[in-house]
C-alpha cells in the first residue's frame, strides 16, 4: 500500500521487451515487500474514444486487473502527481514519440481534471514530468529529440552502478542489469521504495537558471532493511498491555496516578451525580388535608341557624309523608300498584336530597378511572442530552484524565492527576453466551438456587443481584464496586420507588371512588325523626290535658302545679326536639368531613398515579439508556483496541534484478520482543492525556447515524440526543459501531502507524539492530543498522567520466552539484548547502547525486548531430503547477 496517500506516481513504459522486463522487475519487486503501489502505463493501454477524452488504463502493481487511471487518481485526495518515462537507451537514436505521446496524454487529463483554486494560495495538484533517460555503458549515441522541451525534468541517469560510493562500478549492460538500475532509479525518483516519503525533485528548486534545453545527470542509490519488525513488535506489545489485561492504560501513564481509595472516590463521583437535575429522584411534596379553623361565634351562629330550621324542617317533614300517603293512595286507586307509573305531587323525594350530596364524588370518581389516568401517566418522553453527555465525560475522564464536566473537581499529588482503573467505572464488557449484560442489575435470578448462598452483599435492594450458574457470585461482586452498577443500582431502585407509588395510588384512586357510607347518618336521621315524633306526642298530650281540664283554659295557669307540669312538658318538648337537631347536625358535619377527606384523597392520589407512573416511564428509559452507555462505554474503556497478530517469521528473500546500488540488509539474529521498560514507554506514549476521548470521536465519526460530517449536525450528539425506542436510532447505531471487529481493528491499525511513526522518530526508544547485508555485494560483516543507513550520506563522489564531453570535465560538470537524501530520524544531518533531507521510514535510506544543469552539447550522449531541439510543447510548467 501506498505510504501517502497524497502523492502517487505513473511509470510509463515501452510496449517492447524493455518494458516488459521492467513491468515484471517491479512485480516481482512489489511481492518481496520493496515497493510500494504505483501505476505502469504503456502506449497499449491508450484508447482513443470516439468522443470524449482518450481512455488510460494502467497495470497498478500488485493488482491483477488493470484499473481506469483517471478514476484511480481521483479516488483520493492527492497533492502530487508524478509522470516518470522510463526510457532504457540500448542502442542508437532511439525513439520516444510514443513514450512521449502517452505521457502528454494523461499530463493533458490530469491537467484538464485538476481543481481550481478560488484566490491565490489555495492548494491543489501538482503535477510533474520526469523524462528518465537510462544508458547502458558505453553509450550509444541518441538524437538531442529525445529530451523534452518544457517538462520539468530532463535526467540521464549515470550509467554505474557501486555497491557503495566508494566502490567499483559494475557498469551497466543491456543483458545483465539495466533493467533493474532502470527501474531503482524511477523509484528513487519517484518515491517508489517502501517507507519513502518524499522524493528528490517534489520540492527541490534545482536552478533558478534552468532552461527549456537543459538536462541533468543522477546517480541513484537505495539501502534498505528487510525484516526489521522492531516498530511491529513495539506496537504488538503496547496494544496487548492495554487491550489484554483489565486496567492495561492506567498501569503506564506518566501524567498521573492511580487513586488508592477508588471506592470513596466511586461513592463521592455517584453522590455528586445523584445530586444533578437529571440524575435526582425529586421527592413530591405530601399535601395533607387539615381541618378548617373557625372562630367559636362562627361555629355557634351556624348552629343556631341549623336548630332555627329545625321547625320548618319538621313540618316538611311531616308534609312530605301525608303528601306520599296521598301519592301512594291515588296511585293506586288510579293505575294500581303493578303499573310503571307512579303519581307525584312534586318531583323531588328526600332520597333525591341525600343523593346530591354525594354527586361530587361520584363525578370525580368517573373523572378519575383508571383508563383516563394511565393516558395521562403515557404522555412522559422528552430527552436528556445532558444526562448522558456527563456520564460519558465523566466516565472517561476519570480514566484518560481528560476534563470532567463542571460540577465534578478532580484531585492533584505534585502535579499528577488522579485516575479511576477502567473496571471501577464500568465492568468489563461481556464474553460469553450467558454473560450478565453490562450493569443489568434487574437480571434473572435462578430461584433453584439457595438463596443464602446466591444473595449479593449490596445494601441497594435493586443492587441485590443474586448469582446464577451464569452469574457467579465473583463475577456479580466484581461488578458492584464500578460506578455504572452502582449507577444503575440507584436508577432501579428509583424506577421499582415510582412503581410502588404508582399501584398504592391507584389502589387508593380505586377505594375511594364511591361515597362514604351513610349509615351513621341514616342513624342519627332515624333519631331526628323519632324526637320530632316524640315532640309531637308530648305536644299532643299537653293539648289533650288543656282540653280536657275542666274550667276555662286560661285558668289553668293560675293553678302552680299545672303550671309547673306544662313547663315541664314544653321543656321536654323542646329539648327532646333539638336533641335529635343537634345529633343529626354532629352526624353531618362528620359526613361532609368524609365526603371532603375522600374528595381530596381522590385528587392527591391521581394526581400522585401520573406523576408517579410519569416518573416510572422516566426512569425505565433512563435505566435503558445506562445499560445501552456502559456498553458502550465498556468497548471504549476496555477494547479499545483489538490484539494485534505477531508479526510473521522472516522469509527468504530472493528479488530479481536487484542492482549493486540498492543494498539489502536483515537483521543478524532471532527477533525478541521488546523488553517491558520499552512496552511501558510506547504505551505512555500512546496513552496520553484524554486519548480515550479521542478514540470516541474517532468512533463516532465512523457511526453514521451520528457523524457530524456527514449528516451535517451540530450541537448534541444524536445518540445523546436518542430515547433508546427504536432499534436503529443513533444510540444503537454508535453501540454497533464501537463493537465492530472491522471498526475496532481500523483503530488498532492507526495506533500501530502511530507507534511505527514514534519508533521511526526515535520518539519511543528501541535497542540499536545488528544487520547484515546479503547478496552477492556482501561482505558478510555485521553492523549497527543505524551505520547501514548512514553509510549513505557519506561525501559525495564524481560520476563517471563515462558521461561527460572532455569540455564539460574541464569545466567539472561531473562533480554533483546536490544531493538529495531521505534517511530515517536520528541520522545525523550533513551540514552543507549542497545536501537536502528528507524523512524517510526507519529502515530506509535513498540518495540521489544530480549534476548542474548541463546543455546537451556537454553529454556525450548526444554529441551527433548538433540539431535545434524540435519543440513538442508550448506549455509552460506553471500551467500545471
Amino acid at each position: 500500500m501506498e505510504l501517502s496517500d497524497d502523492t502517487f506516481t505513473v511509470v510509463i513504459t515501452d510496449d517492447d521487451a524493455d518494458g516488459e522486463a521492467v513491468r515484471e522487475l517491479a512485480a516481482d519487486w512489489h511481492s518481496q515487500g520493496l515497493l510500494q503501489e504505483f501505476a505502469i502505463v504503456s502506449p497499449a493501454f491508450v484508447t482513443a474514444a470516439e468522443h470524449g477524452p482518450v481512455l488510460v488504463h494502467a497495470s497498478v502493481v500488485g493488482h491483477a486487473t488493470p484499473i481506469e487511471l483517471m478514476r484511480h487518481l481521483g479516488s483520493r485526495r492527492r497533492r502530487l502527481i508524478r509522470l516518470i518515462v522510463l526510457h532504457p537507451l540500448v542502442h542508437a537514436d532511439s525513439s520516444a514519440q510514443a513514450l512521449v505521446e502517452v505521457c502528454e496524454q494523461v499530463a493533458t487529463l490530469v491537467k484538464r481534471a485538476m481543481p481550481m483554486g478560488t484566490r491565490p494560495g489555495d492548494g491543489g495538484v501538482s503535477l510533474q514530468r520526469i523524462n528518465l533517460l537510462v544508458p547502458e555503458t558505453d553509450l550509444a549515441p541518441q538524437q538531442p529529440s529525445i529530451l523534452q522541451h518544457g517538462w520539468e525534468v530532463n535526467a540521464v541517469v549515470s550509467p554505474e552502478d557501486r555497491p557503495d560510493l566508494d566502490r567499483l562500478n559494475m557498469f551497466i549492460r543491456a543483458r545483465e542489469n539495466l533493467h533493474g538500475h532502470a527501474l531503482a532509479a524511477a523509484a528513487t525518483v519517484g518515491g517508489l521504495w517502501v517507507g519513502m516519503g518524499e522524493a528528490a525533485f517534489d520540492r527541490t528548486e534545482l536552478d533558478s537558471t534552468t532552461g527549456a534545453d537543459d538536462v541533468l545527470v543522477i546517480r541513484c542509490q537505495a539501502k534498505l532493511i528487510i525484516g526489521d519488525d522492531r516498530a511491529e513488535r513495539m506496537a504488538v506489545a503496547a496494544v496487548s498491555a492495554v487491550a489484554g489485561v483489565p486496567d492495561g492504560a492506567v498501569r503506564y501513564i506518566k501524567w498521573g496516578f492511580v487513586s488508592d481509595r477508588p471506592t470513596q472516590l466511586v461513592d463521592q463521583v455517584l453522590g455528586r451525580l445523584l445530586r444533578e437535575p437529571d440524575w435526582l429522584r425529586a421527592d413530591r411534596p405530601s399535601e395533607v388535608l387539615t381541618k378548617t379553623e373557625v372562630p367559636l361565634g362562627s361555629m355557634i351562629a351556624d348552629w343556631l341557624r341549623f336548630q332555627a330550621t329545625l321547625p320548618l324542617a319538621a313540618v316538611g317533614f311531616f308534609s312530605s309523608q301525608a303528601q306520599g300517603a296521598v301519592e301512594r293512595g291515588v296511585t293506586k286507586t288510579i293505575v294500581g300498584t303493578e303499573a310503571g307509573e307512579i303519581g307525584r305531587v312534586d318531583p323531588v323525594t328526600p332520597d333525591e336530597a341525600v343523593w346530591g350530596a354525594t354527586v361530587r364524588i361520584d363525578n370525580l370518581a368517573r373523572a378519575l378511572e383508571p383508563r383516563r389516568l394511565e393516558e395521562d401517566a403515557a404522555t412522559w418522553g422528552q430527552s436528556t442530552p445532558t444526562a448522558w453527555r456527563m456520564l460519558r465525560e465523566l466516565a472517561i475522564g476519570l480514566v484518560d484524565g481528560s476534563d470532567l464536566p463542571a460540577p465534578f473537581a478532580r484531585q492533584r499529588r505534585a502535579e499528577l492527576d488522579e485516575v479511576l482503573p477502567p473496571t471501577y467505572v464500568v465492568p468489563l464488557p461481556n464474553s460469553g453466551s450467558h454473560a450478565l449484560r453490562g450493569v443489568d442489575v434487574a437480571a434473572p435470578v435462578d430461584q433453584s438456587e439457595p438463596a443464602a448462598a446466591l444473595a449479593s452483599a449490596a445494601d441497594s435492594p435493586a443492587s441485590s443481584v443474586a448469582a446464577t450458574p451464569e452469574h457467579p457470585l465473583e463475577e456479580v461482586s466484581q461488578r458492584q464496586k464500578s460506578l455504572l452498577w452502582q449507577l444503575a443500582s440507584r436508577v432501579y431502585d428509583n424506577r421499582a420507588h415510582e412503581q410502588q407509588l404508582a399501584h398504592s395510588a391507584l389502589e387508593k384512586v380505586e377505594h375511594n371512588k364511591t361515597a362514604p357510607p351513610t349509615d351513621p347518618l341514616t342513624r342519627a336521621r332515624k333519631t331526628l325523626v323519632a324526637s320530632w315524633i316524640t315532640s309531637l306526642v308530648l305536644l299532643a298530650v299537653g293539648a289533650l290535658l288543656v282540653w280536657v281540664w275542666q274550667g276555662e283554659w286560661w285558668q289553668l295557669f293560675l293553678d302552680k302545679y299545672a303550671v309547673r307540669a306544662l313547663l315541664i312538658m314544653a321543656l321536654a318538648i323542646v329539648v327532646i326536639f333539638f336533641m335529635g337537631g343537634h345529633l343529626y347536625y354532629r352526624a353531618l358535619r362528620k359526613y361532609e368531613w368524609q365526603v371532603r377527606v375522600r374528595l381530596d384523597t381522590l385528587r392527591v392520589a391521581s394526581n400522585e398515579y401520573v406523576a408517579a407512573s410519569q416518573q416510572e416511564k422516566r426512569w425505565t428509559l433512563m435505566y435503558e439508556g445506562v445499560l445501552d452507555w456502559s456498553d458502550i462505554l465498556a468497548e471504549l474503556l476496555h477494547r479499545p483496541w483489538a490484539e494485534l497478530a505477531a508479526p510473521e517469521p522472516e522469509r527468504d528473500l530472493h528479488p530479481q534484478g536487484l542492482p549493486a546500488a540498492v543494498a539489502l540488509a536483515v537483521p543478524a539474529g532471532v527477533s525478541i520482543d521488546p523488553p517491558q521498560e520499552l512496552v511501558a514507554e510506547a504505551v505512555e506514549a500512546m496513552c496520553v492525556r484524554g486519548w480515550l476521548r479521542g478514540s470516541f470521536d474517532y468512533v463516532v465519526s465512523r457511526s453514521f447515524a451520528n457523524d457530524p460530517g456527514r449528516n451535517g449536525r451540530s450541537g448534541d450528539l444524536p445518540a445523546d440526543l436518542d430515547l433508546g425506542l427504536r432499534e436503529l436510532g443513533p444510540r444503537a447505531d454508535l453501540l454497533r459501531t464501537i463493537k465492530d471487529p472491522r471498526e475496532r481493528e481500523s483503530r488498532t491499525l492507526a495506533v500501530r502507524d502511530v507507534i511505527a511513526e514514534m519508533v521511526a522518530d526515535e520518539e519511543i526508544r528501541t535497542p540499536p539492530l545488528k544487520v547484515r547485508r546479503i547478496g552477492e555485494y556482501s561482505g558478510g560483516e555485521i553492523q549497527d543498522h543505524r551505520a547501514f543507513i548512514a553509510s549513505a550520506t557519506q561525501p559525495a563522489t564524481p560520476f563517471t567520466q563515462d558521461v561527460f564531453t572532455d569540455s564539460a570535465l574541464v569545466a567539472k560538470r561531473h562533480v554533483p552539484h546536490l544531493t538529495a537524501l531521505t534517511v530515517p530520524p536520528g541520522v545525523k544531518p550533513v551540514e552543507s548547502q549542497a545536501v537536502v533531507m528528507h524523512r524517510s521510514g526507519s529502515s530506509l535510506a535513498t540518495r540521489v547525486d544530480i549534476s548542474q544543469t548541463l546543455q546537451p552539447s556537454e553529454i556525450k550522449l548526444f554529441l551527433r548531430a548538433q540539431r535545434v531541439l524540435p519543440r513538442t510543447s508550448t506549455e509552460s510548467t506553471g500551467e500545471f503547477n
